[in-house]
């Protein structure tokens, strides 16, 4: 059974498709690009462009736009003119930097920039406050901006494989986060604060840094039900009480 669609549906539909396929043929992307009205979800994959078009910042309704595997070391400058953007996913690229612009896509729930080269994030990204999930995975990060304590709507933050030196002492605001994977970085302590993420599932601080210590405030955290770990990390005696469900888990082995 073949169910018909209204006419408006019908067109969106096309309109939609016909950029994701046509990402890699210039021509069909700059005709496409040329007509934006109705255009919701944009998808450029495994193609050499080094420099996103201009007419994609046009797309006002834009609410998904997906750069995956391109060539492209920095974002448009503007990239903040598409008001309308729900999720942005632009991971294993070439980007080393942010533009500031990002903080005002407001709608913003779902940011991946992971497997990039970005070194720092503008404090501008404290102004998404309705985020929920935000990648930075496998980039070369240092320090985050104070400003991402603002960010309380978060749920998933992935912070792995980075260089980061310490965590800001307000990361603790963060009280709707479940899930945090902060292994692979540089850091000396853990803040006191991370027991006031009173949602917490999981904790991933496995390799996050030389000889650090447990915080024993996260003996609050009563949700958690995994905190992932290596050898070197100091876990105070206790944590676990109180909580029946909590599994430490040393991932020393299975990384090697």
């Amino acid at each position: 059974m073949f169910t018909v669609l209204p006419k408006h549906k019908i067109v969106l539909y096309f309109i939609t498709v016909m950029i994701m396929a046509s990402c890699g043929v210039n021509n069909n992307l700059t005709q496409t690009l040329a007509n934006p009205k109705g255009v919701t979800k944009l998808t450029m994959r495994n193609n050499g462009i080094k420099v996103l078009p201009p007419g994609v910042v046009k797309l006002k309704e834009l609410k998904e736009l997906y750069l995956f595997n391109t060539e492209l070391d920095s974002l448009p400058y503007n990239i903040g003119e598409l008001i309308n953007l729900e999720k942005l996913v632009v991971s294993s690229n070439k980007l080393t930097s942010i533009p500031a612009s990002i903080g005002n896509l407001k709608k913003l729930k779902v940011l991946s920039l992971k497997n990039n080269h970005i070194t720092a994030l503008p404090s501008e990204i404290g102004n998404l406050t309705e985020l929920k999930e935000l990648d930075l995975q496998n980039n070369d990060l240092t320090i985050l901006p104070l400003s991402i304590c603002n960010l309380t709507k978060l749920v998933f933050l992935n912070l792995h494989d980075n260089m980061i030196k310490e965590l800001p002492n307000d990361i603790g605001n963060m009280k709707l986060l479940r899930f945090f994977t902060i292994g692979k970085n540089n850091l000396t302590e853990l803040p006191d604060a991370i027991g006031n993420m009173s949602a917490l599932v999981e904790l991933n601080v496995a390799f996050c840094g030389p000889l650090v210590n447990l915080p024993s405030t996260l003996n609050r955290c009563r949700n958690l039900e995994f905190i992932y770990i290596d050898n070197t990390i100091i876990v105070p005696y206790g944590i676990t009480r109180g909580n029946p469900r909590l599994r430490i888990v040393n991932k020393s082995f299975s990384e090697m």
